[in-house]
């Protein structure tokens, strides 16, 4: 079953994986800018260096995937 790809959709499960990239890429930015403010309140710490370093994978990873997902669909249609 292909996933919702028009209006709002609060579930990320819901989503047709071309959403799930965009989701993914705005959750990215939200990311940074957390990063950013806990940076600025706090110092660099060996805490925040080690939540970088886990988000930065774990980011990268996400957005690999949903990205080749979204292609894949794409290529074969939604039930590749």
């Amino acid at each position: 079953m292909a996933g919702q790809d028009k209006g709002f959709q609060p579930f990320y499960y819901n989503l047709s994986p071309r959403r799930k990239f965009i989701r993914t890429v705005w959750m990215t930015l939200l990311g940074v800018l957390v990063i950013a403010g806990w940076w600025w309140l706090t110092g660099l710490q060996t805490d925040l260096i080690l939540f970088i370093a886990v988000f930065t994978v774990v980011d990268i990873w996400q957005l690999a995937t949903t990205y080749a997902a979204w292609k894949a669909e794409e290529k074969h249609g939604p039930e590749a």
